[in-house]
Parts: structure tokens; sequence; C-alpha cells
């Protein structure tokens, strides 16, 4: 039972590389279907087309490139781009997704291979046992082992930047770009197969992509396993209009031009209802539940029911079962298991191992009474369409994605089973088994694509991916890589109590007072905890909360502390590039020779200073300001420095520190701090959050001044 049932022989996955071949099969049932002439007639057609080149903005590109001699010199040359394919298929090359090709290990092996795999395992040895140290409340073995992990990713890491470098024996400019492909291109098929699986979403930005991804799936479906599929389910035939609704739930993103969808209809017309069936459910989980519900739900009940089975010795059959399905088991008993990490003899001791292994086997057996499903939609060699276009795809169920990451939601799948989106027993069951089935859809993606890369057998199931966390609640901001998570489970470990989990600069920001960065903190766990409760967020008690904040800035600023005010270093004049009349040493001067006289002279640099940002945007603020100060010496010499520094503003005051700590800041510059400048720096955190809830504002307006 350790072999993933999620993929098929390893013979079966072999290099199917024609783009020639495979346009021929497929324009010749195109033309059949809008024609009705005879498949031989319609092929007999295509070919002389290509043959005589008829059609007109079809080519066959000629690529520039290197070619690597004999001696190892490289030689620029030029080949059609059919040719280069034949090529590489032929001498049973290796072919990453950038285009660049290598020789085969059995043709030549390299010698960083076995340095990778040795620090890869070890890798996995010291994550498996941080991950039980912290689900055991171990902090000091979780620390250990998460350094020693760290280590060995930076050892293999560190060679794709060697690569790059030639002062290296390991220099080789085309490895990092490979690489780099390789993993963005599994990145890419991740997300795309999340979206058509989980929303049914698919990446039809053009009329040409969405009738190209039709014709495929119909010409690559085995239309005798489907009419058995769709016999033994009682599975529902798509109609016409109920297609369309499909293709139009994608393009309607995209584009809008009822001519183009005429021509789509009028194919879509030609179609029986078994091809219908087989575009609207291949590699969408979605779409069949929307026309099967019921069979959709009782597959899913089935797989994320718990069974408990006296095994004689459970803790020696865990690990004989699929690691896959047992962490899939872990999280159906979820409840059960919180905080044991994967101590299988503590769970044995607490009597609820039976229950993991003996789900882990109902699941097993579920699968395999819905083998022929899986296979037929899921096990499909119908990969998802416009793959290279992927970063622009419109997206209803990836709200994070990274080089080497895609997260997905399932909360619409939990509120379709059972009613509302609450974390509980059933809805962790049901999220569980929902991303087990589009996760293990990926592994035999991921399959076609070594094979197609020609990876040596025993290589094939490298390329992986896997459910590493999940987040019982989480928050998206407008802000690229600047979120918040609520985590409730990592690798099989499912935590006593959830972890928090805050990326962004500034959501995290050391630069803000500690009590702001502990409140802004303790607001998004308040909103992640709402939201995991199943409880509505009161928009006004946070918008209040948010205003009580920017009040309390406001105040401490206006009473001259220092606490909410930035600082920096003022250095030595000769620690400049800048002369000192140009440089921040000059805010040395200006103490001196217009402060000092009234509060004190500094020693000189290096010191501490405090930001003060002003409200003095023109020359005429500048005078208004200056008439205004009741200390008439302290404004003449202020307005002498500012005639000799050629100064007609100042936008920012840097007052030494000791002097604020000590005295507070100057009565002169209370009257012109930008406090609402201050404030909103300082709020920025507190906006995203806010944007995270569906609530915008002006740039420039405070909370406060909104009424809250």
């Amino acid at each position: 039972m350790s072999q993933n049932p999620f993929l098929k022989a390893t013979e079966s996955y072999t290099r199917q590389i024609n783009p020639i071949g495979q346009y021929i099969d497929q324009m010749t049932h195109y033309l059949n279907s809008m024609t009705g002439d005879p498949l031989d007639a319609c092929r007999a057609y295509i070919l002389n087309a290509l043959k005589t080149q008829a059609f007109p903005n079809m080519r066959d590109p000629v690529i520039r490139h290197y070619e690597r001699l004999d001696n190892g010199d490289n030689h620029v040359t030029e080949t059609p781009l059919s040719h280069f394919i034949q090529n590489v298929i032929r001498n049973g090359y290796i072919l990453a997704p950038s285009f660049t090709v290598y020789l085969h290990p059995e043709m030549r092996r390299s010698i960083l291979v076995n340095f990778t795999e040795k620090n890869k395992k070890l890798r996995s040895i010291a994550k498996k046992k941080s991950h039980q140290a912290k689900a055991e409340g171990n902090l000091a073995e979780h620390t250990y082992q998460e350094n020693v992990q760290s280590k060995k990713k930076i050892y293999n890491n560190a060679m794709s930047g060697s690569f790059g470098t030639e002062g290296t024996v390991l220099y080789n400019p085309t490895a990092h770009s490979t690489l780099t492909s390789i993993t963005r291109t599994v990145v890419s098929l991740c997300n795309a197969t999340n979206e058509r699986m989980l929303a049914g979403n698919r990446h039809y930005w053009s009329p040409d992509i969405a009738i190209n991804n039709i014709i495929s799936t119909i010409t690559h479906t085995d239309r005798e396993a489907m009419t058995a599929v769709m016999t033994r389910y009682a599975l529902h035939y798509p109609t016409v209009e109920e297609m369309m609704q499909v293709i139009q739930y994608s393009t309607d993103l995209y584009w809008r031009d009822g001519r183009y969808l005429q021509t789509i209809r009028t194919y879509v017309e030609t179609l029986d209802p078994l091809q219908r069936a087989a575009f609207v459910y291949t590699g969408d989980f979605y779409h069949l539940r929307l026309f099967n519900s019921d069979c959709v739900r009782t597959f899913l009940q089935t797989l994320a029911t718990i069974v408990t089975t006296a095994e004689p010795n459970s803790l020696a059959r865990v690990k004989t079962l699929n690691e896959d399905i047992v962490l899939f088991s872990h999280q159906v008993c979820a409840m059960q298991i919180k905080g044991m990490g994967k101590n299988y003899d503590k769970m044995a001791e607490a009597g609820v191992l039976d229950a993991i292994v003996g789900t882990a086997d109902h699941i097993y057996d579920t699968i395999g009474q819905y083998r022929d499903l899986i296979d037929i939609f899921f096990l499909t060699d119908n990969l998802p369409a416009s793959i290279a276009q992927i970063p622009h795809m419109l997206r209803r169920v990836v709200p994070l994605s990274d080089t080497d990451s895609s997260c997905y939601s399932v909360d619409k799948w939990v509120e379709w089973y059972q009613g509302n989106s609450a974390v509980n027993a059933t809805s962790l069951g049901i999220a569980a088994a929902v991303a087990y089935l589009t996760t293990q859809s990926m592994a035999h993606i991921l399959a076609i694509l070594s094979a197609n890369m020609n990876t040596p057998k025993e290589y094939l199931y490298v390329l992986a991916v896997k459910g590493e966390y999940i987040w019982d609640a989480f928050m998206l901001t407008s802000k690229a890589k600047h979120y918040a998570a609520r985590t409730i489970y990592q690798e099989g470990n499912v935590y006593a109590e959830p972890e928090y989990d805050t990326k962004g600069v500034h959501l995290i920001s050391s630069a803000s007072p500690v009590s702001l960065i502990k409140n802004t903190h303790a607001t998004i766990r308040g909103i992640l905890d709402t939201v995991a409760s199943g409880q509505k967020i009161s928009l006004y008690k946070l918008l209040r909360s948010i205003g009580d904040v920017e009040r309390s800035i406001t105040l401490s600023l206006l009473q001259g502390d220092e606490e909410y005010c930035r600082s920096m270093m003022i250095k030595d004049a000769a620690g400049y590039v800048l002369p000192p009349d140009k440089s921040p040493f000059q805010h040395y001067t200006l103490w001196q020779e217009v402060f000092a006289p009234k509060y004190g002279s500094v020693n000189p640099p290096p010191y501490v200073a405090i930001k003060i940002p002003t409200k003095l945007e023109n020359k005429t603020a500048v005078k208004q300001w200056l008439q205004a100060i009741v200390d008439r010496e302290l404004a003449s010499r202020l307005e002498a420095w500012m005639r000799l520094n050629k100064k007609t503003t100042i936008g920012m005051f840097l007052i030494p520190l000791d002097h604020v700590q000590s005295h507070g800041i100057p009565e002169e510059l209370k009257a012109i701090m930008d406090t609402k400048r201050v404030v909103l720096e300082l709020t920025n955190g507190y906006r995203l959050v806010l944007e995270s809830l569906g609530f915008y504002c002006k740039k420039q307006w405070l909370i406060s001044e909104m009424g809250y």
C-alpha cells in the first residue's frame, strides 16, 4: 500500500512531444466536426495544406542557439524549431522548460547528483524532527533541527549561485535558468490545476486558447472508459447551454465578443453528449460537483469518514502505509491527535492510533472504489491550458503563490457541504478530502512533465508537491507578500494551539514602537480567531479601535514624547560624501546655532536624532511660522541660518535624542510638526488590514478624521 494510488505504472509515463502530429490529429477532428466530411478526407486536406504552406500565418520559426561541439566549445547555429525538437527526441536528450538541452545521465552523469541527494535526505530527516519537536513543545530541539535543515537547504541552494559565478568550478550559466524554469513550470501547473479542480476556472484569455483546449480535451479522451463511468455513477450529460456556461464562466474574465462565442457555440453544437461531458468534467472537480452534487457529496463524505479498526500491531502497520494517505488520515482525525505530532507511540497510548490506521485503510479502499472515476477525470493526459501565460491569470481560489508554492482555498467547498465555513471535525475532514484529491492529481501531472523532459525513471517522481500547511483563517492584503495566517497543521502535525504567521514589512515593521507592533498583531490575531470561529467581524469596533490608536499617537506627539518618532544616526562630518552643509550633519550645526542658546548644546556627532517631519511646504508656510514664534531671538537665529544655508523651507528636523528624552520636543517645532504624516506612516499596517476586509479609504485620510 506504500505506492501512491494516484500514479499510473511507471512505464506508462513516456515522452509525448509531437506538436505537428498532435496538431494534425486535432485539426482533423475539428474539420470533421465543422464540415461533416469524412475523417480521411479532412486529414488529407490538413496534410496537403501543411505541405504547400497554405496556412499564411503558420510557420516553423528558426531559433538561434548554442550548440556544444565535441571539444566543449560553444557554436552559434540556427535551426527550425521542429528540427530542434526532433533532434532532442531522437538523441534522447533532456529538455528543460527553458529549452536548454542536457545529456541524459546514461550518457554522462553529473557529479553533483550524489551531493544533492544526500543533503536532501538529511534535510528531510531534520525537518521531520523539527516538526515533531515543535508539536511536542520541545522548543530547544525544534530550534536545533530547524538550524540543521536550514543549513542543508543553504548547501543545495548555494549551487544555484555558483552556477552563475565564473570564478567557481561549478560555473554553468544555463543551470540557474533551467532550475528557475522548472520550478516556475511546476508552480504554474499547480496554480492552473488548483483553479480548474477547485473552481472550474480555466485560463481562456483568448478565443483560440479556449477552442484549442476543447479540441485537445476531446481528442485525448477514452470514450469507452468515460461511457462506463458516466453510466456507473449516473452522471449528468451537460447540454450545449451548460457547456457554453462553463466556457463563459472562464472567458468572461478576459473577453466578451459575440462573434467568437458564436464560433465556439457552432463547434459545441456538433459535439455529442459524451464529448461535452469530457470537456466539462476532465480535471474539473468543481463542475463535476455542480452537475452531480449527490455523487460528489457521497464520495467526499466516504473519504472523510473516521474508521477505527482493531489492529494487532498498529505501530508496525502505520509505517507500511502510503505517507500521503497517512497524513490525510491525520487531518481527518485532527481533533483526536492534537499536539501529538507524528509520535505514534503517544497515539497508541492514547488509543487513537487504530483510528489513524483504520482511516488510512478506509481512504485507500475508497480510492479503489472510485478508481474508474479518478482515472478518467483526474489522471488524464489533458494538462491545463496556457501555462506560459499563467502569471496573467485571474484567479478564484489561489490567493497566494510564489516561486515554489501555491496556496489555495477550499472554504467554498466546506460551505457547500455543511452550509457554513466554521472549523470543526466535519469541515476539517471535507477540506482534507478536497485538498488531497487536488494535490494528488498534481503527482500525475508532474510525472507527465518529468517524462516529457526525459527525466530518468528513478527520478520520475522527484518533482512533487505536498500540502504543507492548513490555515483555518487567512488574511490577504493589497500589498504583495503581505499576509497573515492562522496555522493549525503542518506536514502531519496537528497543533494543540493555533500558530500565527504574519508576513510583510508593513505588518511586522521593527522600526515601529513595540507597543504598536503588539497592538497590530493583536488586531490581526483577533480577526483571524473571529473568522476561524465562524463569527462575524464588527467593522465599526475595528475602525473605532484604530481611531483610538491614531488619537493616542497624535496626543503623544503633541505632548513632546519621542515614543512614536523615527530615529537616525547623525555621523561626524567626515562620515558623509557630501559637504557638511548638504549632508545630515547640517542638523548638528542647526541645533548648535539656533536651538542651543535656549535648550542647551549637545556633544558633537555621532549621536542619535529624532525625526520631526514638518508641514512647511513652501515659503509662505515658513514665513507664517517664523512670525508666530514667541521667542523672537530664536526666530531671528533660525532665519539667519536658513539664509546662510540657502534654505527656503525645512521638511524635516533632526533633534538630538538625549534632549528629547530629557526635555521633550522644542515648543517651536510642535506647531509645525506633521503629526498626521507620522500617524499615517505608523498605522499603514492597520490600513492593509482594513483593505483585506474590503474597507478602503483615501490615502491621506485618518480613520479618526472620518468620525471613528
